[in-house]
């Protein structure tokens, strides 16, 4: 791809034609599944009807090369002044947002340089007269293409880890890639387990059966993070009334998968992951962890890794965030950012500095 690239903007409200043209795009060059046709346009299906949206379309010699959807917002900052910002493949609403979209991107080409280049000039440019762009949830190096002199920048970096399971594989499998003590206590807790019966991996392979282990993992998700006093995944509505849509659109595509992980009759937890191209995202998950004895996480999600290597799927990506046990068994890390582009105003550059002194102000009171 070039650097002829001309952005476009039409309306998203005719959900066929984006639905066309994100499977079109989608054919001739794929990408991660978080900009897929299936999440994206269950994700578009499911917003409300007033809520404004666009289709941001990057053409090469007329043809639609790339793709991105535009949610625009106003906003009024610490009660003081107006801002019009726009949200790419996002709304800018926690509770539609809640979804989590991560490895963001364009949907045929999500990794082209020249289009991130061509977004920030775009908007530099004064790109539908918005003075802020919110792009969350992309790989690190994105925001180095969208770096600009004319343009404010503030970006904030979530650690994110990921099996390389093809490399595993070659290297003698997953459990000789661990460290010896995580060997040790992985064994350690397979034998726990066993204890009451052998165990087992099992994935719904029906809707009706992919939704009640869906049930299961909310249920034990929302205990699990209760008990904890942390708050969970399904506090916003929209949360579970999207991945419900997803299940249903994605199992019968095998994109979805659902997994519940026992010894004998005793369920461990259940995992939700997406299978896309030759690569495993680990979504969500709910775990029966009221005993601090054993480690369903562990147990799970090594079993899960061991069976999508013998599917042959080359990654088990465990997105972002950076618990002990994403830390444990995915080798590779690397950065997931929320990046923030805002139009070079002197109001921004005051928001900046009464921010900076208010930190500077907490840090020392602190000490």
């Amino acid at each position: 791809m070039g650097s002829d690239v001309v952005f476009g903007l039409e309306e998203a409200q005719r959900f066929a034609k984006a639905e066309a043209l994100w499977t079109e795009l989608e054919g001739s060059r794929g990408g991660p599944f978080f900009t897929s046709a299936t999440w994206m346009m269950t994700w578009l299906r499911l917003l409300p009807a007033g809520m404004t949206r666009h289709i941001l379309i990057a053409r090469r010699a007329g043809k639609p090369v790339a793709a991105a959807i535009l949610v625009p917002r106003r906003t009024t900052r610490r009660g003081l002044f107006s801002v019009s910002e726009l949200h790419f493949n996002s709304t800018g609403d926690p509770e539609y947002d809640c979804a989590l979209i991560e490895h963001n991107g364009f949907a045929g080409h999500c990794d082209a340089p020249e289009l991130w280049l061509g977004l920030s000039k775009w908007f530099c440019e004064g790109g539908m007269q918005a003075e802020e762009l919110f792009i969350p949830g992309v790989e690190k190096p994105v925001t180095e293409m969208l770096a600009s002199p004319n343009l404010l920048q503030t970006v904030r970096n979530v650690a994110a880890f990921r099996a390389p399971l093809r490399q595993l594989a070659e290297e003698g499998g997953f459990e000789a890639s661990l460290s010896r003590n995580a060997r040790q206590q992985l064994n350690r807790a397979k034998r726990d387990y066993r204890s009451s019966g052998e165990l087992q991996l099992d994935e719904a392979r029906t809707i009706e059966s992919a939704i009640a282990y869906f049930d299961e993992l909310k249920r034990l998700h929302i205990r699990s993070w209760t008990r904890r006093s942390k708050p969970h995944a399904f506090r916003y509505a929209f949360f579970d009334e999207f991945h419900r849509a997803l299940i249903a659109i994605g199992v019968p595509q095998r994109a979805v998968q659902l997994l519940r992980i026992s010894a004998g009759s005793r369920t461990l937890g259940y995992l939700y992951n997406f299978r896309y191209g030759n690569k495993i995202y680990a979504y969500q998950s709910g775990f029966e962890d009221s005993d601090p004895d054993f480690r369903p996480g562990y147990v799970s999600h090594a079993m899960a890794i061991e069976s999508a290597m013998a599917e042959g799927a080359e990654e088990y990506d465990f997105l972002a965030g950076g618990n002990q046990l994403k830390r444990t068994f995915g080798r590779e890390n690397y950065t997931m950012s929320w990046c923030t582009l805002r139009q070079a105003k002197l109001k921004f550059r005051a928001e900046a500095a009464v921010r900076y002194v208010a930190g500077r102000i907490t840090d020392g009171m602190r000490r």
